[in-house]
């Protein structure tokens, strides 16, 4: 294939979501060779892109961007695991993802942090906050309250969100 049938096969395949294999029989192709190649186009594109597209974010753009981050995964990987070992799990937990420093709110005495909201298989980390696991729950009105409250915060398909929070778990 030529640079631009190359371009135009990458394309296709992210904004069309299809298979490489499917995307294969279009092209006459083996799925492989179209990974290999949605792999060299798409390199490139990420070089140049993402700084304008996608920089990595500063305390301003945290507060001025409710960002949200699906981190969850498809098939035998944990979503836990996945987090932990991306570069967002392990920005947020050496503490180096530029988050805002703790904000003042009406109603409440002291600056409370930013802080994720994830869901069970998310690690406790100091601006990650997880709902009590089902045995803490069972017997305790306040941590049934706290997980209710905190899932609220996650609906709507959304697993992290940043938010300010008044207690970090």
């Amino acid at each position: 294939l030529n640079i631009n049938e190359c371009v135009f096969l990458c394309f296709r395949y992210l904004a069309s979501g299809d298979s490489y294999k499917s995307i294969g029989y279009s092209y006459r192709t083996g799925d492989q060779t179209v990974a290999k190649i949605v792999n060299e186009v798409s390199i490139p594109i990420w070089r140049n892109m993402q700084q304008l597209y996608l920089p990595q974010p500063t305390r301003e753009m945290w507060i001025s961007i409710a960002s949200f981050i699906d981190a969850r995964s498809m098939g035998r990987f944990s979503d836990g695991s996945i987090f932990s070992s991306s570069q967002l799990g392990r920005k947020l937990d050496k503490g180096t993802l530029q988050l805002p420093p703790p904000a003042d709110l009406p109603s409440f005495e002291h600056a409370l942090p930013y802080v994720f909201v994830g869901d069970e298989v998310f690690p406790l980390m100091p601006n990650l906050m997880r709902p009590y696991p089902r045995r803490r729950v069972m017997g305790s009105y306040e941590n049934k309250v706290f997980n209710y409250w905190l899932s609220r915060a996650t609906q709507n398909t959304l697993v992290l969100r940043l938010i300010p929070c008044s207690e970090t778990i």
